[in-house]
């Protein structure tokens, strides 16, 4: 349940697909997560963002799960990670509300992911 090799697969799976997703169909994610394009910088920045970050997010935890000595540190960057991303969604859901119910199922799957993380830090030889 705590292993930390298959959390760090499935986040770097995760990412791959949705970098992918981004990439490939970027009307159609950018429409899933609320976001549309009014102009080509705009266009520009999802592409640096939600394929970028997401590419190099992937990327991270694939190397952290191929070496063991990474593996402590990618799960206390995903306890960061996960962490800014829940309070921010939070935040934003709490001041405006949403107007998609994908919000709800996305910030369900970040505390989901951020809860995951703690319980393996709070669990490991290093903590």
């Amino acid at each position: 349940m705590y292993n930390v090799e298959i959390y760090l697969w499935v986040n770097a799976v995760l990412y791959t697909v949705f970098a992918i997703w981004c990439l490939l169909l970027p009307a159609t994610a950018g429409n899933f997560t609320g976001l549309t394009f009014i102009n080509t910088s705009g266009r520009s920045e999802f592409f640096a963002l939600y394929i970028g970050l997401e590419a190099a997010w992937a990327i991270m935890f694939a190397l952290a799960a191929i070496k063991p000595e990474w593996q402590y540190f990618g799960v206390l960057y995903a306890v960061f990670m996960y962490a800014g991303l829940v309070v921010g969604r939070w935040i934003s859901i709490f001041q405006k509300g949403i107007s998609s119910n994908m919000t709800y199922l996305i910030a369900i799957l970040e505390i989901i992911l951020g809860t995951w993380a703690v319980v393996i830090l709070l669990n490991h030889p290093l903590s």
